[in-house]
């Protein structure tokens, strides 16, 4: 199946309408979806909802924060009045994009140890919004761990005997709630609609659930996967739906940081943006060790938060690690997880496997580059961030993973900036200074030289300059921070030397050749001008605006009695190479051809200078032939009457004669 071109049409409007908000939009698409008999309304039971792999920014849910959120429920009461925008997908029908979708939740399961509800193989539709609810009622249906004292039963589990004394919530999770089910076919026709619901449909059951930093950094990331350009500022302001983040979205838009685990907390406007500004390399990003900061204030223990935020680390701690004598620690740490990350990109791990090992490997970089390790969750100690990546290296290894070696293969090129890209010395310097091959540079250490850049790899920038006159050429092989310190692109050249035959043809004996010939045709044309061409007393002209210029005869002309010479203006009109525009003169000097070209004729006449050789049209009746008027080095290409003018006759020029039909062979 597939959507109408009408729908599809209108859902593409509604799309691109940017005078909406998010929910505003939502709106406008649900109405072209059920006008249309596209969507519709259902009752459905939990057990046949997974969690949509574009929910929550590609997230999908966090299971601490689902059993967070049954608790208020439980302690606040279930109201089957506030899921009236309960929204899901059916899944799709084709095995392969099923199974992906199974994966995803897959993964979800088995990274909540036991917190979520297994798939029981019923499932039939993906939910982007009540998708904490929903899950959690799945959950206590099972009978599923959780970590909230206030649901625990005597083993530490959900009850549904227990919690089923609320008769609403009983019912949510026995036969469930009314949907509003979109057929897979609109994703199909729409990839990213799904995305575009979530993010406006951020409320569960009553209960405000604000997008996070985290959340919100991974719409972002989301929305600028495949993109060829776009403004940061604009984009993170874009997909940012929570007024808490509101202030620094844009901040939060330029870090990419992996998904995590535990219960949600915000790191604050101050801590983010002192992260973001903070410079501790001058040569790198640091883009691993400013994850693993974040990562670890994110995962802060309950005792280090405070009304949701997260009091672990301080503005103070990264004032620590700029100092110069942690610039070694730092780059080395840098590297570490650099290499931790290398060696996830080529395991076939689990993503959510995959970000368990590098969230603690982060966690255990910041901590002991702080001195904190007994703060952290894991409070072992390790005497070097070398026993870090042993440790990593003994996760995967847990995991029943092979540790592959680094891969030699170049990080690929995406629009935002990656991950690999971000570490190295010479992707810095070409943020500083735009390396490319070709292009001319300065060097402050070389005044008067301009140096081109003949070839860029992954160490160093070789540039050379050669000194035109003595030949000798001085090579530079420049390193990301001399780069950074040294170099500057410039537009000037490096010039060209001119000498034997090429500068004798540009002394003026040579060049001013051409001028001066010009000057002597100029001469010459002018004298036949005065001596052959009409006056006043043979013609006049007549100006019809819209229709140009007509020439009558004022007294009777004998045969060959008038001639027209093709003047110009000045001597720029004259050039020795066929003008593109169609009306011009000819003739040659000294068996060399040249050209001449009409003045410009105002508005008014009187101000023009008039040539009336310019100005004769053909005409049926025409009198004016070409002839050459030889005047020794000068011929000119010029007109003169073949038959007699009467007075008031109009003058114009014999029609050319069409070439003759072909004859028809005969048979």
């Amino acid at each position: 199946m597939s959507l109408a071109d009408p729908v599809k049409m209108e859902l593409e409007k509604a799309l691109l309408d940017t005078s909406q908000g998010l929910l505003g939009k939502w709106r406008h698409v649900l109405d072209v979806l059920l006008s249309n008999k596209v969507a519709f309304k259902a009752k459905l039971p939990v057990t046949s909802l997974l969690v949509h792999p574009q929910n929550r920014g590609g997230s999908g849910l966090q299971p601490f924060g689902m059993h967070h959120k049954g608790a208020k429920i439980v302690q606040c009461g279930a109201s089957l009045d506030q899921l009236i925008g309960s929204v899901c997908f059916e899944m799709h029908p084709s095995e392969e994009k099923r199974n992906k979708q199974v994966d995803f939740n897959q993964q979800l399961v088995a990274s909540s140890n036991g917190l979520m509800s297994p798939i029981l193989g019923g499932e039939r539709y993906a939910t982007v919004s009540s998708t904490h609810t929903s899950q959690f009622c799945k959950a206590l249906l099972h009978g599923c761990k959780t970590p909230e004292e206030s649901l625990q039963d005597s083993h530490g589990n959900l009850s549904l005997e227990m919690l089923g004394k609320d008769s609403v919530l009983k019912e949510m999770a026995t036969d469930g709630w009314e949907w509003i089910v979109i057929p897979w076919y609109v994703e199909d026709a729409f990839p990213k609609l799904p995305a575009t619901i979530a993010d406006a449909l951020n409320s569960v059951n009553g209960i405000f659930e604000a997008q996070g930093e985290l959340e919100l950094a991974l719409t972002i990331a989301n929305a600028a996967v495949g993109a060829e350009a776009f403004e940061w500022d604009e984009l993170a302001t874009s997909c940012c739906t929570s007024s808490q983040v509101a202030g620094y979205a844009k901040w939060i838009g330029k870090l990419e940081f992996q998904k995590q685990f535990g219960n949600s907390c915000f790191v604050g406007k101050e801590f983010f943006v002192s992260l973001l500004d903070l410079n501790l390399v001058p040569t790198s990003m640091t883009t691993f060790v400013k994850i693993a900061i974040l990562a670890t204030q994110v995962a802060a223990p309950e005792s280090k938060r405070a009304d949701g935020f997260s009091r672990f680390l301080t503005k103070g701690d990264l004032q620590v690690l700029k100092n110069k004598k942690k610039q070694a620690q730092v780059t080395e740490a840098e590297d570490v997880l650099a290499k931790c990350w290398q060696k996830l990109l080529g395991t076939d791990l689990d993503q959510m496997e995959k970000n368990k090992a590098f969230g603690k490997a982060c966690l255990r970089a910041t901590l002991h580059l702080l001195k904190k390790e007994k703060l952290g969750r894991d409070s072992t100690e390790f005497k070097c961030l070398a026993e870090i990546g042993e440790a990593f290296d003994a996760d995967l290894a847990l995991a029943g993973k092979k540790v592959p070696t680094l891969s030699t293969k170049p990080a690929k090129k995406e629009c935002a900036v990656s991950l690999q890209e971000g570490q190295n010395p010479m992707f810095m310097a070409g943020l500083k200074v735009a390396l490319e091959k070709g292009e001319h540079y300065v060097h402050k250490d070389y005044p008067n030289m301009v140096f081109k850049l003949d070839n860029l790899d992954s160490n160093f920038a070789h540039l050379s300059s050669t000194d035109l006159v003595s030949k000798k050429t001085t090579s530079l092989k420049l390193d990301g921070i001399e780069i950074v310190e040294k170099l500057n692109k410039t537009k000037q050249k490096i010039g060209d030397l001119l000498g034997g035959s090429s500068l004798a043809n540009a002394f003026p004996s040579v060049q001013c050749q051409g001028e001066l010939t010009k000057c002597l045709i100029f001469q010459q044309l002018f004298c036949a001008y005065e001596t052959h061409d009409t006056d006043e007393n043979y013609i006049q002209c007549l100006v019809v605006q819209g229709k140009g210029t007509r020439v009558f005869a004022v007294q009777p002309i004998k045969k060959h009695d008038l001639v027209l010479v093709p003047m110009c203006e000045n001597v720029g009109a004259i050039g020795f190479e066929e003008p593109k525009s169609k009306l011009f003169g000819s003739g040659k000097w000294d068996g060399k051809c040249f050209y001449t070209t009409p003045p410009k004729l105002a508005k008014d006449l009187k101000e023009s200078t008039v040539v009336p050789y310019f100005l004769v049209k053909e005409i049926d009746d025409g009198q004016m032939a070409p002839f050459t008027l030889d005047l020794g080095k000068l011929k000119i290409v010029a007109l003169r009457n073949s038959c007699a003018i009467d007075k008031h006759q109009e003058i114009g020029l014999v029609k050319a004669e069409a070439e003759p039909p072909a004859k028809k062979r005969k048979a």
